[in-house]
């Protein structure tokens, strides 16, 4: 008993030295891991030009609620009293579908109050920055990207002020994420160009894509679902007119975008489709004689999963019905990693993003 006392101490001290407290900025090129992690950002945290920033699998990036000193250039009174990370060099945020990057404010928001500023992409004469099956929660504005062109791929936005802001010239490339659940709008364009591919945008509290009316915004091959104040505000008005089907019978605008659910597995909609499935066994409670249905049911593995809500990417994997299966680009630099037509959403995608 005395030992089990002694360890305590001991393990505490070794969590408390696992953490690891970054800020300010940084005066040479960095990176950042799992294994040293996770790290607490307690103040802004700003890459100059010419200097880098890479982000490996699996890392956690945890937004400190207590707000150090900072004398870094504010964007406006938001970041004044919050945290943000200024990208003036290069991010390389990369993550894997099995080690996916994660920031976090330190405590969940409530209401319109919100835990961090955001990643704030200001670099025009950089190129280069990159982030990758990432998950970014809580923020005014998750990504922000002004006069630049950052990939973002395989990302889950949600629960944000807003969800990716591509403000004044710019063509950032956003494919296969989940942008969901954010307040003012999925995406947000103003005075850019950016490109939208295989993207599922759904369940935005006011808009899931706000442009400016002018704005050049490549959006094709995306999900785009039960956002309450409309799908589009101010963008091309051939955006969501269904005026074809594809071959799953699905209604499609004429840049092959869906307005169906995306069926994700284990949700309302996967059981209203299973219960709907001609083919799956009658169940055993409701046929007198039981014989051919035992049968029939012990040929059938089990593939009904409810995902663990705490695991973002386990709840936003697709059912066996999804009309996303096969519906993404057919673009060939899209493909999935089986060499199939690419998927919507954050399992869409080639080989290297798995591992």
């Amino acid at each position: 008993m005395k030992n089990r006392f002694l360890f305590l101490p001991l393990l505490c001290a070794m969590l408390i030295q696992a953490q690891k407290h970054v800020g300010g900025v940084i005066d040479r090129d960095l990176r950042w891991t799992a294994e040293e992690g996770p790290y607490i950002l307690h103040s802004d945290l700003v890459i100059p030009k010419y200097r880098r920033l890479i982000i490996g699998p699996g890392t956690k990036i945890i937004i400190s609620s207590q707000l150090h000193e900072d004398t870094t250039e504010q964007i406006d009174n938001f970041d004044k009293s919050s945290i943000s990370i200024k990208v003036q060099g290069l991010l390389s945020c990369v993550g894997r579908r099995s080690g996916r990057i994660v920031f976090s404010p330190e405590i969940k928001p409530s209401g319109e109050k919100y835990g961090w500023y955001g990643i704030v992409f200001e670099n025009p004469t950089e190129e280069g920055n990159e982030i990758i099956c990432t998950d970014i929660t809580g923020a005014y504005i998750a990504v922000k990207a002004v006069s630049c062109s950052p990939v973002i791929r395989g990302c889950i936005i949600e629960n944000n002020h807003i969800g990716i802001l591509c403000q004044s010239p710019g063509k950032p490339s956003i494919t296969n994420c989940i942008i969901g659940y954010n307040l003012l709008a999925g995406i947000r364009v103003s005075d850019a160009n950016p490109e939208i591919i295989s993207c599922i945008i759904t369940g935005n509290k006011n808009n899931g894509v706000w442009g400016d009316g002018k704005s050049k915004i490549t959006l094709n091959h995306n999900c785009i679902w039960q956002n309450m104040d409309g799908n589009f505000l101010e963008c091309d008005p051939y955006f969501g007119l269904h005026v074809k089907k594809n071959s799953r019978g699905d209604s499609i605008d004429i840049h092959s975008n869906l307005f169906v659910s995306p069926v994700f597995a284990g949700s309302a909609d996967d059981s209203i489709a299973a219960e709907r499935d001609l083919n799956n066994p009658t169940d055993s409670s409701k046929v007198k004689s039981t014989i051919i249905a035992d049968i029939i049911q012990s040929f059938q593995k089990k593939s009904r999963y409810t995902p663990d809500t705490d695991k973002p990417a386990e709840r936003f994997t697709l059912s066996k019905y999804s009309p996303c299966i096969d519906a993404g680009s057919p673009d060939r630099k899209f493909k999935d990693s089986d060499g199939s037509r690419n998927d919507m959403g954050i399992y869409g995608g080639p080989e290297y993003l798995r591992e």
